[in-house]
């Protein structure tokens, strides 16, 4: 896929920023299992920005959902790949149910990654919650500090 600077960006039509969007989420499920399973759908940009709803919208809120989904979808795979790094990192053929979670490195390693889970959640929903509010009125929420304050 050919990189594209910020004005080329702008001046793509929104049919086809979708796409690319869709390739690279498509991609990086590629990357992580080999194919895509059609026993796990994929979540995809399109699914949001060709609904009725986000349809009713103008061209340009449409392409601001489409971006808020997008960033959800990323956030979403960022959690996910937290479960590679424990199977990595924890769960290897060492592990030893019995006797890992004495280990302070063992504990540290799943305390980081549990913090990294639990703040990547948050921002999963405040993102999500940006999306439901710009799906119902074409704008974002305002609040700088907290969207659960908005």
């Amino acid at each position: 896929m050919e990189a594209l600077n910020q004005n080329a960006l702008k001046e793509l039509a929104l049919s086809a920023l979708v796409h690319r969007m869709d390739e690279i989420l498509l991609e990086s499920v590629r990357e992580r299992y080999g194919q895509i399973h059609h026993a796990f759908p994929v979540s995809l940009v399109s699914d949001i920005v060709d609904s009725k709803t986000v349809f009713a919208h103008s061209d340009e809120k449409r392409r601001r959902i489409a971006y808020l989904t997008f960033a959800y979808l990323v956030q979403l795979d960022l959690h996910a790949v937290t479960g590679g790094f424990s199977n990595r990192i924890l769960f290897t053929s060492e592990y030893d149910d019995k006797t890992s979670w004495q280990s302070p490195l063992f504990r540290l390693r799943d305390g980081a990654i549990r913090q990294y889970q639990i703040v990547s959640s948050r921002i999963g929903m405040e993102i999500f919650m940006d999306l439901l509010h710009c799906l119902e009125t074409g704008e974002r929420l305002r609040s700088k500090r907290s969207k659960l304050k908005s």
